[in-house]
């Protein structure tokens, strides 16, 4: 649940305080029922931040300067930013128009801290001497190997299993790598120009983003937004400069697995910028590799980039190719299998009718504030959809995602609904089909192999496929489109929705490999 400090005097005790300033309060009861509206499109933020991490992008691939390899670096700053600019426009449209179950309470001072949340890791609690001690030590090595004459080890971030062309490598773990981090100095004269320029380019593209989704910016927001994001770039120099001149003139290879990260985006940066070979993989089992810019950019400063199926591997090129055009960084997208194919063995079809539905449900954090903005909807869905079910005879199992910090789930569900917070993989057999509102999660990779009927409420503002990765969705899950309503609900079609229980289509086991494989 939310922390009792966040709640103030007036809100419910089990009050959800929303956005970067947590001005926006909801009180979850109201989820679920016939009186929750939202005030806006639940997609405009989404598609607002994606393009924004997309234009960060191609800055970078046009012109590396220290302001857009410190803008790339800092590429969260799109969610931090759509995210604050979202509910400021949510804030005003619920000033003209109050909403049941929504206030709107002066804001606080959780701005910053909500963009610390964003670049300072959760997990990391070493202290400041002990960073630099190891820093040191591991700064010292590479420097001790250079002067024996001894070759360059593959560095390694996190603890992958290395591809077949680095079985045979000498390998060095880089350990608490945040130590590397908040390097002290000051910008040159031209570093201090060049990051001044990409500010005034990246508010342009802001400014124009914003507009394309129906997002209003006041005026004078610029300053506000931008005396945070000004000291996040400059600091962001300062580190990438540190990491390059380590690898001036020493060649070095990097397998840090995904580089979205800000640590392992600067050191993949410096690594690839001094010519060493950079070897990146997807994050999680299963995405399909078509449209989503946040995927699209971990290609960038990556040589290699490995995908865990044949199929994924391909559409990945493809999307590469397709995306960037001229752009396109010199990275190569390659199949490694490191799961097992498929992850269970075939089973026979499901006898019998559909009795048990297990919902999918979402990754809920508003502490960590710019991540909550999908809660409302979202959850409002979930709730509407196990209701639903319940009421016509089916036994409901609400599957949200394990790692949500947000866990007050059972006490909205009606009574009867079961509350399943353990894996997917070990719970996915009490369920005689699966409800999805969403693909790219884990769960899917594993579902897409079972028996069971599997049902993808598809909401195509949000969900942007290709028209051949949605006939291959198509192929496996039955679709149910998913639209909004006057009050900016995610709404489906009921009568299609019991058709498709009652009568499933059957599963054909040799779809896994037509996706996967």
């Amino acid at each position: 649940m939310t922390p009792a400090s966040s709640t103030v005097a007036g809100d419910p005790p089990d009050a959800i305080p929303l956005g970067p300033e947590g001005n926006v309060v909801l009180d979850p009861a109201i989820l679920g029922s016939g009186e929750f509206s939202w005030p806006t499109a639940p997609s405009a933020q989404y598609h607002f931040r994606l393009e924004l991490l997309d234009g960060m992008g191609r800055m970078l691939l046009v012109d590396r300067t220290a302001g857009t390899r410190a803008l790339f670096a800092r590429k969260r700053i799109n969610l931090l930013l759509a995210t604050r600019l979202y509910f400021r426009h949510v804030v005003r449209q619920l000033e003209r128009e109050p909403r049941p179950g929504l206030r709107v309470r002066p804001a606080g001072d959780n701005w910053r801290a909500a963009g610390d949340q964003l670049f300072v890791s959760r997990w990391d609690r070493t202290p400041g001497w002990k960073k630099r001690l190891v820093r040191n030590a591991q700064v010292g090595m590479l420097w001790l190997g250079d002067r024996l004459g001894v070759p360059r080890p593959l560095i390694q971030v996190q603890n992958l299993v290395p591809p077949p062309a680095l079985a045979g490598r000498r390998r060095y773990r880089l350990r608490a790598p945040y130590g590397f981090l908040n390097q002290p100095g000051r910008l040159t004269v031209t570093d201090e120009a060049e990051i001044q320029a990409v500010i005034d380019h990246f508010w342009s593209l802001l400014l124009e983003r914003a507009a394309a989704n129906g997002i209003a910016v006041e005026a004078g927001e610029r300053e506000v937004a931008l005396s945070l994001v000004g000291d996040l770039l400059r600091s962001a120099c300062l580190d990438h400069d540190y990491l390059r001149r380590i690898l001036d003139g020493r060649p070095l290879d990097l397998l840090a697995g995904s580089v979205g990260g800000y640590f392992t985006s600067l050191l993949a940066m410096a690594t690839f910028e001094n010519g060493g070979q950079v070897y990146a993989a997807t994050h999680g089992a299963f995405h399909f590799g078509d449209r989503n810019p946040a995927d699209l950019q971990e290609f960038i400063n990556t040589t290699h980039f490995y995908c865990p199926t044949r199929g994924l591997a391909t559409r990945g090129a493809a999307a590469l190719e397709a995306h960037f055009g001229s752009l396109r960084p010199p990275c190569r997208v390659e199949f490694l299998a490191e799961r097992k194919d498929p992850p269970m063995p075939p089973e026979p079809a499901l006898a019998g009718p559909v009795r048990a539905v297990m919902v999918m449900g979402g990754h809920y954090m508003p502490d960590i504030q710019v991540a909550g903005v999908v809660l409302p909807v979202m959850l409002d869905l979930e709730l509407r959809l196990c209701d639903f079910l319940q009421r016509h005879g089916y036994r409901v199992i609400l599957k949200p995602h394990p790692e949500s910090s947000w866990k007050g789930q059972a006490a909205l569900v009606a009574p009867g609904v079961q509350v399943e917070w353990r894996p997917f993989e070990q719970v996915w057999r009490q369920a005689d089909a699966f409800i999805f509102p969403f693909l790219n999660t884990t769960p899917a990779y594993t579902a897409f192999a079972t028996n069971r009927p599997l049902i993808y409420l598809w909401y195509s503002a949000h969900d942007v496929w290709s028209s051949e990765v949605l006939e291959m969705i198509a192929a496996r899950c039955e679709l149910v489109k998913t639209t909004t309503d006057d009050r900016n609900r995610l709404v489906f079609n009921e009568d299609t929705l019991l058709e498709i229980l009652a009568r499933p289509k059957p599963v054909d086991p040799g779809l896994w490999h037509d996706l996967y494989g």
